[in-house]
């Protein structure tokens, strides 16, 4: 069974959907790198287990799916038909493929199964070496790059033979397979694994027949979310890769990515996901491997969402205080996996440049964290302490990070709310900054930004009825006006500030002391409420998939690590950015909370920033003028 988080309610009934037990039929995934999920049953009708390299299971997220897994598929003949799987009208089915091919023939011969490298600087070529299919009533024959892209087919007309064919594109056959692995053509196989093709199938999502449930429609990396969060962006959103099969994400499988010899093109995420921006630095100094993508590959701004066990600090606290970009680095853990992938089976990581934000910070408990960071040690014990029991709202960019192995990250963070531990209704503590611009790091050094003139905080209180300011701290740089706190009756306030546009690199920091007044309806008690984790185990994900982020410039930080404290925080010091001037500012309460619209706006285009590579440069001229101690 799934494990369980407690948390503490007020007398509402909420139903939990309980995860289903495995049926007495054997369920199965035929992918290695894609465990079966807890909770997973047997397709009605599938086989039972893994037969030819095919299985199916029911997904436990989304009951209506049937996930079907197709391992090393045939590639020694041009067309093979998989009359198991059916589909029937109303379904929507999405493909997913990639991997590589055994071609034949004498040197490096596997190949890429969806975007193969035949020759020259192109990707692939129109004419040999790729992967097909064709569903009756569903699916007209095409390249399955093209399914990918495409989206879930609707199935409108099926018929009897509504079933998979898959083909295979070559000028001979009987020396293709799996046998002999190499890192292929070009080494365009390097880190991918033999071909496969899974197909999700959702029933009753199409026409009369359409079923009252969620149906999902999206590319791989498409987010998706339940709802959405004080500033109309997705909250707590995850991948419908996810959704639809309840396993981890694959980022590097699903998209084709794979290391390539100097001449090849980088890849890109058009296979997995409808709109994504890249954030880039050529000069990343952990990218030395042609053909790996080089930067940050952005979905957009989200919501999200943690909270901290008054006994523990692992779903909210600082992991790293990167030397060389200067950059926090915070864990985020949720029960529900929002957001984590295979490369990262345990959490996600946010994270903002301390030189664009809390160096800048004049409210008291901005500064006192920061001295706490500075103070350093195993854990940071003097921050992270503090912040068992917290809980914390974040905004900011959804975003794989390639050069430490396309690792979800929420980075850079234009929002953060922090609920601070021991809060009552008399005391309620608030610290929170808010901006809509900032920079990825070292390897992502350009501005993205976030188009909106105010950042909004959802601050929760059930039953609230009335809500006062005791006490606040409010600093701000460059921006329009002042912050303002509206009551939301039985739910909680709306804390919305505004901001100049993402050019002026406005930012408001401070820390807010409320005190509410409830309301309480009849017959209500506190009680517990159990929420079911993600359904998967960490422990069966695949070795070799969790892709930590390692440090960027290892013999940089190596002659750091080597310096006095007091050196360290000398070439601290000579890196920063000069210190901008702020304004004091007054929360006030209105009336009205402000009604934001559903948006999911793309970041701007990176622009170019010399700051920051001035900043480094600066880092590393100090570093010579330290003598380290022996």
């Amino acid at each position: 069974m799934a494990s369980y988080f407690k948390y503490r309610v007020l007398g509402i009934v909420l139903a939990v959907c309980a995860i289903p037990q495995l049926s007495n039929a054997q369920a199965a995934s035929s992918i290695s790198f894609m465990p079966l999920p807890t909770g997973a049953t047997a397709c009605a009708s599938g086989p039972a287990g893994v037969v030819g390299g095919v299985a199916c299971y029911v997904s436990p997220l989304t009951p209506n799916a049937d996930i079907w897994t197709i391992n090393e598929p045939r590639v020694n003949t041009s067309e093979t038909d998989y009359q198991q799987i059916h589909v029937t009208s109303g379904d929507l089915v999405s493909v997913f493929a990639g991997g590589c091919v055994q071609t034949g023939g004498s040197g490096l011969t596997w190949k890429r199964y969806v975007v193969p490298i035949t020759g020259g600087l192109t990707h692939d070529e129109d004419h040999l070496y790729y992967g097909s299919i064709a569903i009756d009533g569903a699916i007209p024959q095409q390249r399955l790059k093209n399914a990918m892209t495409h989206g879930a087919f609707e199935v409108l007309s099926a018929s009897t033979n509504s079933f998979v064919r898959l083909f295979y594109s070559d000028n001979g056959y009987s020396d293709n397979g799996y046998s002999g692995r190499d890192n292929g053509t070009f080494y365009q196989c390097d880190r991918l694994p033999e071909a496969f093709v899974v197909l999700a199938i959702q029933h009753g999502c199409v026409g009369r027949s359409a079923a009252a449930g969620p149906c999902f429609r999206g590319l791989a990396l498409d987010l998706t979310a339940n709802g959405q969060d004080a500033n109309g962006l997705a909250n707590n959103p995850t991948w419908t890769w996810s959704k639809l099969t309840s396993t981890l994400a694959p980022v590097v499988q699903l998209c084709s990515l794979s290391f390539k010899l100097a001449g090849m093109g980088e890849d890109n995420f058009s296979l997995c996901a409808s709109n994504t921006q890249k954030n880039t630095y050529f000069g990343c100094w952990n990218d030395s491997t042609a053909g790996e993508i080089r930067g940050h590959v952005n979905f957009g701004p989200v919501g999200y969402q943690v909270s901290n066990a008054p006994s523990q600090n692992t779903s909210l606290n600082l992991d790293a205080h990167e030397w060389d970009d200067d950059d926090y680095t915070w864990n985020l853990e949720r029960a529900d996996a929002a957001l984590y992938t295979s490369g990262r089976p345990d959490k996600i990581q946010m994270e903002f440049d301390s030189d664009e934000t809390i160096d800048h910070f004049g409210s008291p408990s901005w500064q006192s964290i920061h001295s706490a960071v500075d103070a350093g040690g195993s854990g940071y014990p003097k921050l992270n302490d503090q912040m068992k029991g917290a809980s914390a709202i974040v905004v900011g960019e959804a975003g794989v990070d390639c050069p430490h192995g396309c690792i979800p990250e929420i980075h850079p963070v234009y929002g953060l709310a922090i609920h601070m531990p021991g809060s009552t209704m008399d005391d309620d503590s608030w610290v929170f900054f808010a901006r809509n611009w900032g920079d990825e790091g070292y390897c992502g050094r350009g501005q993205v930004s976030f188009q909106t003139a105010t950042l909004n905080f959802f601050l929760p209180e059930l039953f609230a009825s009335g809500i006062q300011i005791t006490s606040q701290a409010v600093d701000g740089y460059a921006v329009p006006g002042n912050p303002t706190l509206s009551l939301v009756a039985k739910e909680g306030a709306v804390l919305s500030i505004p901001l100049a546009d993402p050019s002026k690199k406005s930012f408001v920091d401070g820390q807010i002391h409320l005190k509410w007044t409830r309301t309480l309806p009849k017959l209500t008690r506190e009680r517990e409420v159990e929420v079911s984790q993600f359904p998967y185990d960490p422990a069966k994900v695949a070795a070799g998939n969790i892709g930590e982020e390692t440090e960027d410039d290892e013999a940089f930080d190596e002659s750091v690590r080597k310096l006095s404290i007091a050196d360290q925080l000398r070439l601290h010091a000579l890196a920063a950015t000069p210190k901008v001037p702020t304004q004091k500012l007054n929360v006030a309460i209105v009336a009205t909370a402000t009604k934001v619209p559903a948006k999911q706006p793309l970041p701007t285009e990176p622009i170019p920033d010399a700051a920051y590579s001035d900043r480094i440069q600066r880092a590393r001229q100090a570093l010579t003028t330290i003598e380290p101690k022996q």
